[in-house]
């Protein structure tokens, strides 16, 4: 759904300004480590997990909230998490 220019997921982006760690996994699937460790096993396919990091990208690609910003100010606290 996020490859229609016209749609915007609104609720998706207010749940990632509000919830750290969904940010968090969102940029995890996106981008691989470069800390020469190894990710935890998944039981996905190599296609799924691609799948997946580009729905994450996507999603982030259009996010237009700051996470954990509070109309014009942003919660430190709450971004630090």
């Amino acid at each position: 759904m996020f490859r229609y220019e016209g749609l915007t997921p609104r609720y998706l982006s207010k749940a990632v300004s509000e919830e750290p760690s969904f940010f968090a996994q969102l940029v995890t699937w996106t981008y691989k480590r470069n800390d020469g460790k190894a990710d935890a096993e998944e039981q996905l396919s190599e296609e799924q997990v691609r799948q997946r990091a580009e729905t994450a990208w996507e999603l982030l690609d259009r996010f237009f909230i700051i996470p954990s910003a509070e109309g014009n100010e942003i919660n430190e606290n709450q971004l630090n998490e």
